[in-house]
């Protein structure tokens, strides 16, 4: 994590501009893999990562807090899916976002101290208590709409009813809008009409 005032963020700043005078670009990982075809396949029996001398997911599922925090959070992640409320759902991403268990790893050597200097937090314990904290509140904001008095099943089979409710709102909705919109074209060519008859009379 490097302060504002090693210049860091001028860098950033400039760093595209630099790349394309030297005739570089930019492309997601979804790009890179639609232009390189691949040569063979990679064998990656186990999940792999860029983290700690283990290159493996123990950076944040490797001691007792980290792997409680996830269970606590993924408990409720049936619910979570069958909802269709926004902001619970932007709010219940934001909870899964790796640097909450990345700070709460309790390794020691040279791994704790790359942890200690990117965490914001005094120390793990910390971080996991904060982290429950406000996993706790989300959890009570998603109980006040789907009480736990409800089954999932249960509660599955309502939204299903209220989606294909809106759904059948909707088509109505359309149907209606197009028979309105009929009647109004009648209402203005029948005046037309009668304006043509009347010409041809007088004629």
């Amino acid at each position: 994590m490097q302060p504002s005032y090693t210049g860091i963020f001028e860098f950033m700043k400039a760093l595209p501009q630099f790349a394309f005078e030297k005739g570089m670009k930019f492309s997601t990982p979804s790009e890179v893999m639609d232009e390189s075809k691949p040569i063979a396949k990679l064998s990656v029996p186990y999940p792999i990562s860029w983290a700690d001398e283990e290159r493996d997911l123990s950076a944040w599922t490797g001691n007792t807090l980290q792997k409680e925090a996830l269970k606590t959070l993924y408990e409720i992640g049936e619910r979570l899916r069958m909802v269709n409320d926004r902001r619970l759902k932007q709010d219940w991403l934001y909870l899964q976002t790796s640097d909450h268990f990345y700070y709460m790893s309790t390794k020691h050597f040279s791994d704790g101290a790359t942890h200690s200097q990117y965490s914001p937090y005094s120390s793990p314990y910390d971080a996991f208590s904060n982290y429950m904290n406000g996993l706790s509140d989300f959890i009570g904001r998603v109980k006040a709409q789907f009480p736990d008095s409800v089954e999932n099943e249960e509660l599955n089979a309502l939204l299903l009813t209220i989606n294909n409710q809106a759904l059948e709102i909707k088509e109505l909705q359309s149907k209606l809008k197009t028979v309105i919109d009929e009647n109004v074209e009648k209402l203005v060519e029948s005046p037309k009409k009668e304006t043509n008859k009347k010409n041809k009379g007088e004629k």
